[in-house]
């Protein structure tokens, strides 16, 4: 049986539903900002009915800045967060179903071609690998060759994985 979403929320969800690529100001005047997350213990994330993270807690404060200005006539804007796979960010940012992604994402050629991004918080970001307990020490890249790995499926990881791994495949003989 499909849960039916209460009468009161009706309204609420489809306003966050529809689709909408308006810029800032139309966001404003709407009253709503739909940020697009991916729900995990560090950018987002629900302990007890409380949102905690980093990127949670990086919209908040943004939201306070736009809403400081705000006078008693205008409404102030509220900020809705909108779980979704991290692969699913960027098309849905497209579809008009978020107006912002926060979730850490990285600034790459593909990505700037598809949505426009703010000015970079952090730069000079090293990838690390984490390997479990027991896995062999792993010295440089070229020790991943013949291993299995995980990562986030639809994160810049992965684009340079697939780079790594095409510089250790053997060329036909």
């Amino acid at each position: 049986r499909k849960e039916e979403i209460p009468k009161s929320w009706k309204p609420l969800s489809r306003e966050l539903s529809k689709p909408f690529t308006g810029d800032l100001d139309e966001m404003r005047k709407r009253g709503i900002v739909r940020v697009l997350v991916s729900y995990n213990r560090t950018n987002y994330f629900i302990d007890e009915a409380k949102a905690f993270g980093f990127e949670y807690e990086l919209m908040e404060q943004f939201r306070k800045f736009l809403n400081k200005r705000t006078t008693r006539k205008q409404l102030k804007t509220a900020f809705v967060f909108l779980p979704v796979p991290f692969d699913r960010l960027i098309p849905y940012l497209n579809e008009g179903r978020g107006d912002i992604a926060a979730a850490g994402l990285t600034v790459t050629a593909k990505r700037a071609g598809k949505i426009a991004f703010s000015d970079p918080y952090l730069s000079g970001v090293r990838e690390v690998l984490v390997a479990a307990p027991a896995t062999e020490t792993i010295r440089d890249v070229d020790g991943l060759s013949g291993r299995e790995v995980h990562l986030l499926r639809g994160s810049s990881y992965a684009q340079h994985l697939q780079d790594v791994n095409r510089r250790l495949q053997p060329l036909p003989a």
